[in-house]
């Protein structure tokens, strides 16, 4: 299957990403989302530069503006679609399918759901559909990708939720929304609770059990993790020095970036640098 492409969507086979070796999906980060579906097969899937392990029947949930690269072994097979947020518009009755459901919300890792048995068939005949409609001139073909996308991601959000348990707190989910949008905007600046909840009109104490139980995480480590995460970027795309990144971070003093880099995530920035020079050429 050779690339298919409607100006909103994108389908990549896995088969066609291998034989080109290393192949990085990335149309438009700030606003495309990723499906990567590994129907068989193995390899590794690097995700703002971590490594993540690819397996058999399993398909990757990629939020907007992270960078993702995918190195699949010998005869791994599957697709990768791409999509843009708004060509969906699946906020409908104040549900948000990718984020309330935490399918496409942000995360350190990317979301994995084991696609079952029994609904394998239908999920191969939904992206075998996508890609007749994207190929076929046929009138309304724009408005008949929507749809066979949307049903494959309700399918997504069903195993997800299954495995999961995300219904008990979707309820907070709005709250998070809010608070994740704000940190994408504010991390440069704010790097405390306070600061976040003051800008919510929230108690600190309210924000942080609240973000806790819809995400697992405290305020703090979402904060946290935006800054390393913003660093690692840059360092990977621009090969900006440490000084360069702790600047743009908001941190005067490079000593302080550099311990708060190393207490966040574990390595040195010197060694994380290193670490880059190792990873396969795209």
């Amino acid at each position: 299957m050779k690339n298919v492409e409607l100006s909103p969507v994108r389908i990549d086979s896995i088969t066609e990403l291998q034989l080109k070796g290393w192949g990085q999906h990335d149309p438009n980060q700030d606003k495309w989302y990723a499906l990567v579906w590994v129907r068989k097969g193995a390899g590794d899937y690097f995700v703002d530069n971590e490594k993540h392990p690819l397996e058999s029947n399993t398909v990757y949930c990629i939020a907007a503006r992270q960078i993702h690269l995918l190195e699949p072994a010998a005869g791994c097979e599957g697709f990768v679609l791409s999509f843009d947020r708004n060509f969906i518009n699946l906020k409908e009755n104040n549900f948000d399918i990718l984020f309330n459901t935490g399918l496409c919300c942000f995360s350190p890792c990317p979301r994995a759901v084991k696609i079952n048995e029994d609904i394998i068939a239908d999920m191969n005949q939904l992206i075998y559909k996508i890609i007749l409609e994207i190929e076929n001139v046929y009138l309304l073909k724009t408005e008949v990708v929507k749809g066979f996308l949307k049903i494959m991601l309700i399918y997504l959000c069903r195993q997800f939720e299954a495995g999961h348990h995300f219904g008990t707190r979707v309820k907070n989910m709005e709250v998070l929304r809010r608070f994740n949008e704000l940190v994408e905007t504010e991390f440069t600046s704010r790097k405390n609770v306070t600061q976040y909840a003051e800008k919510m009109h929230l108690t600190p104490g309210y924000l942080n059990t609240i973000v806790k139980k819809a995400s697992g995480y405290s305020v703090s480590y979402h904060i946290h993790q935006r800054v390393v995460l913003e660093a690692k970027r840059r360092a990977f795309t621009e090969d900006s020095t440490m000084k360069e990144i702790a600047y743009h971070l908001g941190f005067n003093c490079t000593s302080h970036f550099s311990k708060f880099f190393k207490n966040v995530s574990g390595l040195n920035f010197s060694d994380f640098k290193r670490d880059l020079n190792r990873m396969p050429e795209q």
